[in-house]
């Protein structure tokens, strides 16, 4: 019953709730009319939730303050409770499974088993009610969003937030006189790393649908998106979102390309050394004038003996309370030992020194897990917007 009713679910999303009679697949005239009607669906509770949140979440400083986290944990648990009564009222809770779900939970059963240890405690439980949050999102999308349409209103969301994000950025460099661009994130890098996903998201639409599905205006108006995407990049300056946008191009460049995208890429980025840019000018600049500018090799050497001290880990979110006992010194300072690291600038290391190798280890293998399920999606026949 629980395998049919689901399926009714799925059917039901890709035909916005319309029942269709067999009679309907016999006659073409008929079969038209549904056709014609799923063009005004109306947006699903699932849409309309993450849709809320794609346009919230960037808008007060970066999403990352106390304000905007309450309010979007809130709605997070809001969401939960009338999908949890709305399951009851039906008199059955139907659960969509895939195989990255028991990494979850075993990712977060082991972050909670932490806190035990963790030598405090409050902080360390805040950093696990994030975690659980995190994951109540995934839930959300895995529950509310199964037929493509749901898929290509949060895409165009994306963009469009991208888009606008990209334009306040360039205009704040360009005629507000500000150093890095910085849009709505009150942290350049995270407003850099922004855009660079956005651009993600519009380089596979433009590579990965074909020329006679997409028509010339959508395809005009996502190179357009593109071309603002990529300069608000370039005018946040941010090293580790140009890390994040190679691996990204290469990814897409050789799934599409092969390796001929690979040569591409390493020409374009030669290129970039060698045209006076913002990104390039602000590496020269930093490396010239500021003397922790290359302090995060220190802070990696630093977190692996921590990993080496802790192999279990220290506790989930403790990393810059334990900072003090492994201090570095920084010989072009005046003081050297005036800094301690807050954060390992390495989400893997990170992680390492917090959760342990055993916390890395079950987050590795639920990325190899989902590398895997997305092999096999790309290698399907599926419609060029799945």
């Amino acid at each position: 019953m629980i395998e049919q009713y689901e399926r009714d679910q799925f059917v039901n999303a890709e035909t916005g709730g319309e029942t269709r009679s067999p009679s309907l697949g016999r006659d073409r005239g008929l079969d038209v009319l549904p056709k014609r009607q799923s063009f005004f669906w109306p947006l699903s509770a699932a849409v309309l939730f993450l849709g809320s949140l794609i346009i919230f979440s960037p808008l007060i400083e970066g999403g990352t303050t106390q304000v905007p986290n309450l309010v979007m944990r809130l709605l997070l648990l809001g969401s939960a409770l009338v999908w949890a009564i709305q399951q009851m009222r039906v008199g059955t809770i139907v659960l969509t499974m895939n195989h990255f779900v028991p990494f979850v939970a075993l990712f977060l059963g082991w972050a909670g088993l932490s806190v035990w240890w963790a030598p405090y405690k409050t902080p360390s439980v805040q950093s696990f009610i994030g975690l659980l949050m995190y994951a109540l999102l995934f839930g959300v999308v895995i529950q509310g969003i199964k037929a493509r349409r749901q898929i290509q209103h949060l895409v165009v969301l994306l963009v469009a937030m991208g888009i606008c994000e990209g334009v306040l950025g360039i205009v704040q460099y360009v005629w507000l006189g500000v150093a890095r661009a910085k849009g709505t994130f009150f942290n350049p890098n995270f407003f850099a790393t922004y855009e660079v996903v956005a651009l993600s998201v519009v380089l596979g639409l433009l590579t990965g649908v074909p020329r006679n599905i997409m028509s010339k205006w959508k395809r005009a108006f996502l190179w357009s998106a593109g071309v603002i995407m990529f300069c608000a990049f370039m005018v946040a300056q941010s090293r580790g979102a140009l890390l994040a946008f190679v691996i990204a191009m290469t990814f897409i460049g050789c799934y599409r390309f092969g390796k001929v995208a690979v040569v591409i890429l390493l020409v374009s980025l030669v290129v970039g050394a060698v045209i006076p840019n913002p990104l390039k000018q602000r590496m020269i600049d930093v490396s010239a004038q500021d003397p922790y500018a290359f302090s995060r090799i220190d802070i990696w050497k630093s977190s692996l003996a921590r990993v080496v001290d802790r192999p279990l880990g220290i506790g989930l979110g403790m990393y810059k309370y334990t900072s003090f006992q492994y201090r570095f010194p920084t010989e072009s300072n005046i003081v050297h030992y005036e800094k301690r690291a807050e954060s390992a600038h390495n989400e893997y290391l990170q992680m390492a020194v917090e959760l342990g190798v055993g916390g890395l280890l079950v987050f590795l293998v639920g990325i190899g897990v989902w590398g895997w399920e997305a092999q096999k999606v790309l290698r399907a026949q599926l419609e060029p917007w799945e």
